[in-house]
């Protein structure tokens, strides 16, 4: 191995003999827990005789990364021990996946790396996180304004653009949240993959914030100028705990149960949302180092394994993009509404449905389809300024889905899909008045 100063020592010294060569900063003030679950929280100044108590150890891997390489830990009921480590030049976390460990090099190149070797493969923008598919990894990465997922090496889906000027995303479930930079600072967005927006938690200013592996839940630091807070927000509860008076935390990771975060002098706070307990660590890292829980088992969008229906399907299209072996769409399944059913449906949503339709788009998974090579695609054309339904081909399908033309295509995004034997057969676009 290269020489260079071994993360496997740095996490020795982390999580087996403490930071003693590092001088002790002033004070900082005791967090305190300002909503339930109602627990004590506790500050630890004064590296402890057994810092491995700071991270339960339940059989969970942990990955530490900083810019000379990688090593991979594992917890068990005697402790925490390294498995492997890795000297490369690297940029940003690394995301453990099982056996396996994925990061970005300086290079911009993406490593999916383990004991037995490591692949490096191309990337298009910079790594935010890491989701599972049936064949192994997928990539979460930030292309600019663009959002893209990558997985099985080559298959590039870019399903969410911003307006706004991204800063990192995090994955789960199904849902992305974004902090994103505007006239007041940072800010957070939550999306699902189809790019429609989430309920706004209305959190202030963000410094990090990451998903549970499900999506539901939240956690964030909030970041006003001189301390910072700590929170969790769960979809459906609300707020569920919050922490005051922490130095400023600028990275955080939530497996869902547990949430560590560190800040840019190098202290290590883990918050156990189990017992409401919080302990936080003076200079226990690198300043550059970064810490990931292993979350394997997330969906990658819930849809990886999900194929259009046979037969046909009412959908507005999220993208349709070139594959090696042809088109490929992304769905999201609807439902188109007339009628009494309309009303019914729109009543029950809480509006109405004063042109007689209405569209319901159920939450669920968005769909992945191939385009048969003699598919058939009707979109509507303006001739003369009226939608008048015209042949068109999978590139014209594609244009008007990502950026529809307004002097030539009539801009709806609702669609009637055939499926027969597996593959688009037939796609018609829907006239929504």
């Amino acid at each position: 191995m290269t020489p260079r100063v071994s993360v496997a020592v740095a996490l020795t010294v982390v999580l087996l003999a403490g930071c003693t060569a590092t001088p002790t900063p002033s004070p900082t003030p005791s967090p305190t827990l300002t909503a339930p679950p109602p627990a004590s929280s506790t500050t630890t100044a004064a590296t402890p005789t057994s810092p491995l108590e700071l991270l339960p150890a339940d059989g969970r891997r942990l990955a530490i990364a900083d810019p000379r390489g990688v090593s991979v830990v594992a917890g068990e009921d005697e402790g925490w021990e390294v498995l492997w480590e890795r000297a490369d030049d690297v940029a940003g976390p690394a995301f453990p996946h099982g056996d396996l460990v994925v990061y970005q090099r300086a290079s911009g190149e993406v490593a999916v790396d383990g004991p037995s070797g490591r692949d490096v493969v191309g990337a298009s923008g910079e790594l935010q996180d890491v989701a599972s598919t049936p064949q192994g990894p997928a990539l979460v990465l930030l292309d600019g304004t663009t959002v893209v997922f990558r997985h099985d090496g080559a298959d590039d889906r870019a399903l969410l653009r911003l307006d706004a000027e991204p800063l990192a995303v995090s994955y789960g479930g199904g849902r992305l949240a974004v902090l994103v930079l505007d006239e007041e600072g940072t800010k957070l967005v939550l999306r699902d993959v189809t790019g429609q927006p989430l309920p706004d938690p209305r959190l202030g200013i963000v410094a990090a914030a990451a998903l549970s592996p499900d999506g539901r839940r939240l956690a964030a630091v909030l970041a006003p100028r001189d301390e910072s807070h700590l929170v969790v927000v769960d979809e459906f509860d609300g707020l569920v705990v919050r922490w005051d008076g922490l130095p400023a935390l600028d990275e955080l990771d939530f497996d869902g149960r547990t949430i560590v975060a560190t800040s840019i002098e190098g202290t290590l706070v883990v918050a156990d949302l189990d017992a409401g307990s919080l302990e936080l660590r003076l200079h226990a890292l690198d300043p550059e180092a970064h810490l990931r829980w292993d979350r394997a088992d997330r969906p990658f969008l819930d849809a990886a394994a999900l194929s259009m229906p046979e037969g046909r399907s009412f959908v507005r299209l999220v993208a349709v993009r070139p594959t090696d072996d042809g088109w490929e769409l992304v769905a999201d399944p609807a439902e188109w509404l007339t009628g009494d059913a309309a009303e019914r449906a729109a009543t029950a949503e809480g509006t109405d449905a004063p042109g007689g339709f209405f569209i319901r788009d159920p939450e669920g998974s968005i769909r992945l389809a191939k385009l048969a090579d003699d598919v058939a695609v009707e979109l509507l054309a303006l001739v003369e300024g009226n939608p008048t339904p015209t042949s068109a081909t999978p590139e014209d399908l594609a244009s008007l889905v990502d950026a529809p033309d307004p002097d030539r295509w009539f801009p709806t995004g609702y669609f009637w899909v055939e499926v027969a034997n597996g593959e688009v057969v037939a796609v018609a676009q829907h006239y929504v008045p």
